[in-house]
């Protein structure tokens, strides 16, 4: 199991899936893409609302078929894709070795603003993903409605592609309350 360097992702260390703080249908429907054949899942919601809580939960609790997890905080895996391009430019490679575990988890996607080249990056993993069908799950700060304005149509397509699940929570940040 492989992570990044990033320690908010130690504060979850003991993090499960039976102390989330989720309504009960969004707990189900995360049990279910666990057990289930489904491609992403995708889980949109405000600062605070236990998006990387889930995320080490399902890094600890995801077995079926999974020999080997990653997860990534979106800045962490550019910035070691933007470390590994050759002289050429190209990152494809370094993508597919740093992406094709079992099971990947991208938290806080969308956050390190929008570059053209953070696009492109971004567009190449989804696709990988989505073509390879392994179970990836997506955390964002931005709604559906930020994706579909700020993303093409490609990669807002293969996010919300309508077998995928999607939780969209709002709540109070719990860090603050």
């Amino acid at each position: 199991m492989s992570y990044s360097s990033h320690s908010s992702f130690n504060r979850f260390a003991e993090a499960t899936l039976a102390d989330l703080w989720l309504p009960e249908e969004s707990c189900e429907q995360v049990l279910d893409w666990m057990t289930g054949n489904k491609n992403f899942l995708v889980y949109l919601g405000n600062p605070g609302i236990g998006k990387t809580h889930l995320s080490r939960a399902v890094l600890k609790d995801y077995t079926k078929g999974i020999n080997h997890k990653r997860y990534w905080k979106e800045a962490d895996l550019l910035a070691r894709l933007r470390s590994g391009m050759d002289d050429r430019g190209d990152y494809i490679e370094n993508l597919k070795y740093l992406c094709d575990d079992d099971l990947i988890i991208i938290d806080d996607l969308g956050s390190c603003g929008l570059t053209d080249w953070r696009k492109e990056v971004l567009f190449a993993l989804i696709d990988f993903r989505y073509e390879s069908m392994k179970p990836t799950m997506f955390t964002s700060n931005l709604s559906r409605n930020d994706f579909k304005e700020n993303f093409e149509p490609r990669v807002f397509s293969r996010l919300f592609d309508k077998e995928n699940t999607i939780l969209e929570i709002s709540g109070k940040d719990r860090r603050l309350n």
